[in-house]
This record gives C-alpha cells, structure tokens and sequence, in this order.
C-alpha cells in the first residue's frame, strides 16, 4: 500500500500518514486538528492528502502553505481548502462538488483535474502538463488550447462552452477521449474517442479521420452516420438514423437498438458484437464471418437466423424464428425465449447456457455434453429432464415433468417450483440451492449434505423438515409441519408463516431472521441472541415479546401481547397494529422518520392508532409539527384518559391546541412533562 487516506471513513476522525510508513499521528477531534494546523512541522511530508466527504461541518478554512509535497489532493463535496497555490508539485486534484471558484495556473505539474459539478467554477487553468480533464456540469465557457499533453476530456453538460478546441494543432499524436453536451461541434481531427451521449447535435463530421468509438446514443436529432473508415465501435441506439454506412470496414461492435427508421444490416465482415433489439429488419447477413455475438430481441420481423459459423453469444428472444441452425458450431450461449414458433432445441454439443423460457420446445438433447446451465420454465410441452451430467443449474418451473433423474452429479441450484406431476427429489448429494415449493412431494431426502437453502412453501404432502445442518435459509410457508429440528445449527433465515400445527420455535441460537406469523405459537425462544428481525403478526396464542437486545424490525400486528420490552434499544421499525391489549409503548420509539440532516438515515417507524386499550404514551426526540396528526388519530379511537409523557411539552402544547380543538386538562412539570388528555 502506498498510501492511507489522510481522513478515515470514521467521521471526526483524522488519520495521517507521511512518506515513512512508520510515522503515524491521530487526531480525534477536528477542532484540534485545525488549531494545531500549523504546528506540525512533519506536515512538509504528506504525499497523498484525501479528505472524506462526511466532514461538511468544519466552518473553518485554511491554506495548505505547509504542505509543499503534497501530489494527491481530493477534497471532494468539501468547502474547506481556501488556497492552492502553495501545492506546486500537486500531480492528482479532486475538488468535485465543492464551491471552488478558481484553480491557480501555478500548479505546473498538474496531471489529473477533475472538478465535475464545481458550479462556481468559470475557467480552467492553462496547466500544459495536464492527461486529464473532467469538468462536467460546470459553468466553463473555454477549454485553452495549449493543453499540450490532454489525453481525455470530459466536459459534457458544460452549457456554456460552445467550442471544443483544436489541440491537434500543437500536438499531433494526442489520445483524446472527449464526452460533449453542447449544440456546436468543431472538427477535432485526432479524436480517438467521442462521447456525445443525450445531446442535441445532428452532424458528425466525417474529417474525424482518427476515431475509433463512437457514442452517440440517445442522439434523437442525428439522421446520418458518417463514414469514418477506423470506426472499431459505434453506439447509435435511440436514434433517427436510417443507414448505416457499408465503407466502415474495421467495425467489430455496432449496437443499433430502437433504431426504429434502420431497415437493413450492413455487411461488415469485420464485425464481432451486434445488437439490433427492436428494429425492423427481416434478415441478418450471412457474410458477416467474424461475427461472435448476436443481440437480435424483439426483431419481430426476423424469421431466420443466420448460418454464421463463429457465432458464440445469440440472443433472439421474443422473435418469430422456428428453427436454430445446426451449423453453430461454436455456440456457448443461447436466449430463445418466447420464440412461440421454436419447437425443438438442436444438438449444439458446444452448449453451456440454454434459455428456452415460455417456448414449445418438448425436448431437451441428451447430447448438450456441455451444458452447465438450463431455463425452461414456462415449457408446458416439457415432460421429461434427460441426464446431462454436467448440469449444475436446472430452472423448469411450471412444466409437466415427473422425476428428475438422480445422475445429475453436478447439479449446485435446482427450482421446480409448481410442478404438480413432481413427487421426489432426488439425492443429488452437491445440491446447494432448491426449491422444490408448490410440488406434491412427500419427503426431502436427508442426505442433502450441502445444501444451504431450502424452499419448501406450500408442499402439502410434505410433513416433515429435514435435518440438513448445513442449512441457512429454510422457507416453509403453508405446510402441514408440527416441528423444526433445533439440529439446524447453521440457520440464519426461517419463514414458517401460515404453518398452522406449528406450535413452538426451535432454539436455533444463529437465527438472524425469524417469521413466524399466523402460527399458533406461544412463546418465542429469549436465547436467539442474534435475531434482527421478527415477524409474529397473527399469532394469537402469543402474548409475550422476547428480550432479545438485537431486534431491529419487530411486527406484531394482531397478537395478544400486552406491551413492548423497554430492553429492545436498537428497535427501528415497529408495527403492532390491532394489538388490543397493548397498554405500554416504551419510551424509545420516536414518531418520526429521522431526517438526513440530522445525521441519521434509518427509519423509525411506528403503527400503533388502533389501539382500544393504551393508558401510557412515551414521545422522545418527536417532530411535532409533522407528526401530531399520528397522536390525534392515536388518541381519537380512545375513550378513556391517556396519560402522555413529552419531552418538549412548550412545543408539543401549540399543537394540542390546534388539532385537538380543546383545553388542555392538567400537566405536572418533573424530569419530563406529564400530561393527562381526556376526551371522555
């Protein structure tokens, strides 16, 4: 490592470390740093300076006249660095998204300036060491062009700038990358790459003599391509054009997706990678002899799919095509899904990946000796899985096939889900992912040694969970199970909701997601020390929440629990609507979403104006000017006193008066404001 970031990712924390990696200060508090700012004279030695972008509430601001050696500087979405003139061997500066408004023309070494979205920004420095560029959204209305060395320029969104300058002048030989949002486009004969994604140009010159990529996407006024012999790539999706030219003899990638006025393919034998989804063109040449892969989706108008003999990639979903040449001899990758006319998948022994979704295909070759992955889902003519040995994912939703042959020796990841005609999984020892829900199978085998995630959801016959310890994840929704083995040492997921002669929960201690809903449990096990998150709702028998200090999300709308563990601190989302014996909600749930500004982005939510029965409300920390209303609808349904407990009382009053419509009864002034509101 080379480096270490000069402000840690732990906000008010300042790390430095200087050209010896043995030399290591920390600062704990940022206005420590800044008083003493001056004081460290090994400050001359930092090579990297990179400040983190949560420190925005330093007032201060301060030059960086000790820092002479500094070469990397970032001090992005920060306001702080007043003067850059003493960084004269600055070689990397990130200032983007901060208010700087000038960049000193003394930093002669500069390589590296990326100031996007420095709004206040109106001109670049004539730096003539500079190999990079980025000034995006900004306010600039000139590029100099005595940047000598300028290999890439981004300035897209750069409304001002009406010209791109002719560095070609000075500098014959330059590697330019250039991203453009402006109406004026100048020649720039040594473009290599150009970028004019989403803008409003309609011409490109054709005197680029030098261009190789070219992205014009999103172009909605460019009709015309120019015919630039050294074009390697083109991105013209999105756009009015309606030929494309044939003299573009080194192309090897086109994508001319929704080109809706584009009716016919050139032939470029040169080309490797073609999309055209969504036009409509009839025909693809069968010259195009280096052609790798074939992006042809939603071409309603194709029929046929070329004879092309390097093919490996071909993508035809959603087409009209009835046949897959047999003559793709290097096919690895094949998507026919929806091609409603396919009926028959050929023997492509070159095969790894087979999408045949929503197809009539009936049959699937047992000569695929290569296939690793298969998609039929949708496949209602489908019938039976013949033994491909080197399958290790197997997707055939909904089809009608009865067994799955216990050879697939490979298989890591099988999803039968819904198919009905299905009664036996079989003892493929390497499955690690199945999904067997919505099948009429009876039993799992238990030799299942590394599987790692179960679904199971609603098999009916299925009377038993299997003790697979390898297990993480087990979804048993709707099934006729009366026990789950607390030998399932490795679980960290279960989902039993709907399991209705489900009576009690296993001690599983690695359990970090429990639902557990509409069940006719009692209790919930206090030792599951790592449960985050617990789903309950329905459970009528259940009248007690366990004390478990991690819980992040509890819902227990509908249950029989009378209130809610003051030790669940780390709580953050509750819902206990149509709790009707709730009568106590501790003081730590706040009726807000916190606000962003106030340095917290996790929601706090709470659903509780139904009750019938609540005698104490605590409020900590409350946005009372958003969130009376919730209290209002809280204390309406109620016809008893309710005795509120207030941090901000003075405030809190106001607002009583105002949506309640009525005096306020009676308040006691303690360590918090006691306040009695009765509406009976």
């Amino acid at each position: 490592m080379d480096f270490i970031e000069l402000f840690g990712i732990i906000c008010w924390e300042l790390n430095v470390y200087y050209l010896q990696p043995n030399i290591f200060v920390n600062f704990k508090e940022i206005k420590k740093v800044c008083k003493s700012w001056k004081k460290y004279w090994i400050f001359d030695k930092i090579i990297r300076l990179d400040i983190n972008d949560n420190l925005i509430n330093i007032n201060k601001k301060f030059n960086l006249e000790n820092l002479n050696n500094v070469k990397y500087l970032n001090f992005n979405k920060n306001n702080f660095i007043e003067n850059l003139n003493f960084c004269e061997n600055l070689l990397y500066l990130h200032c983007e998204f901060t208010n700087i408004n000038e960049i000193p023309e003394t930093l002669n070494c500069l390589e590296e300036l990326i100031c996007r979205e420095c709004k206040k920004l109106k001109k670049i420095p004539e730096i003539r060491t500079l190999k990079k560029l980025n000034c995006k959204n900004t306010n600039i209305n000139k590029i100099p062009e005595t940047l000598n060395c300028l290999e890439e320029l981004i300035c897209s969104g750069c409304k001002k700038l009406k010209k791109i300058p002719d560095i070609r002048a000075v500098c014959a030989n330059i590697r330019t990358e250039i991203f453009v949002n402006t109406k004026i486009y100048p020649e720039i004969r040594t473009l290599k790459k150009l970028n004019c994604k989403n803008t409003n140009i309609n011409k490109i010159p054709e005197t680029l003599n030098c261009l190789e990529e070219l992205i014009c996407s999103g172009c909605k006024n460019l009709k015309k391509i120019p015919e630039i012999k050294t074009l390697k790539k083109l991105i013209c999706e999105h756009t009015k054009i309606s030929e494309i030219p044939e003299t573009l003899n080194c192309l090897e990638e086109l994508d001319c997706t929704n080109c809706k006025y584009l009716t016919k393919i050139p032939e470029i034998k040169t080309l490797k990678k073609l999309n055209c989804g969504f036009i409509k063109i009839n025909e693809i040449p069968e010259t195009l002899d280096c052609l790798e892969e074939l992006i042809c989706y939603r071409c309603e108008n194709l029929i046929k799919i070329p004879e092309i003999k390097t093919l490996k990639i071909l993508d035809c979903e959603n087409t009209n095509i009835n046949e897959i040449p047999e003559t793709l001899n290097c096919l690895e990758e094949l998507n026919c899904n929806g091609c409603k006319n396919l009926k028959k998948i050929l023997e492509i022994k070159t095969l790894r990946k087979l999408n045949c979704n929503d197809t009539n295909v009936n049959k699937i070759p047992e000569t695929l000796n290569c296939l690793e992955e298969l998609n039929c889902n949708f496949c209602y003519n489908l019938k039976k899985i013949l033994e491909i040995k080197t399958l290790k994912k197997l997707n055939c939703v909904h089809t009608q096939i009865s067994e799955i042959p216990e050879t697939l020796n490979c298989l890591e990841e099988l999803n039968c889900y819904y198919c009905y005609n299905l009664r036996k999984i079989p003892d493929i020892k390497t499955l690690k992912k199945l999904n067997c829900g919505g099948t009429n199978i009876r039993e799992i085998p238990e030799t299942l040694n590394c599987l790692e995630e179960l679904n199971c959801n609603n098999c009916k016959n299925l009377k038993k969970i299997p003790e697979i310890k390898t297990l993480k994840i087990l979804n048993c929704y709707k099934i006729f199970i009366d026990k789950i083995s607390e030998t399932l040492n490795c679980l960290e997921e279960l989902n039993c909701n709907n399991c209705k002669n489900l009576r009690k929960i296993p001690e599983i201690k690695t359990l970090k997601k429990l639902n557990c809903g509409n069940t006719n449990i009692s209790e919930i096990p206090e030792t599951l020390n790592y449960l985050g998150e617990l789903y309950c709702d329905g459970c009528k028998n259940l009248r007690k929440i366990p004390e478990i200090k991690t819980l992040k999300i509890l819902n227990c709308r509908g249950t029989n629990i009378s209130e809610i563990p003051e030790i669940l601190n780390y709580l953050e989302e509750l819902d206990c609507e149509y709790c009707k014996n709730l009568i106590k909600i501790p003081s730590y749930i706040n009726l807000y979403y916190c606000d962003m500004l106030c340095g917290c982005n996790k929601k706090r939510i709470l659903k509780c104006w139904f009750f019938e029965n609540l005698i104490q409300l605590l409020i900590n920390d409350c946005n009372l000017e958003k969130y009376i209303k919730i209290i209002n609808q809280l204390i309406e349904k109620c016809s008893h006193e309710i005795n509120l407990k207030i941090n901000d009382f003075d405030n809190f009053k106001n607002y009583l008066k105002v949506f309640f419509n009525n005096d306020i009864k009676k308040y006691t002034k303690g360590n918090e404001y006691d306040l009695i509101y009765n509406l009976s």
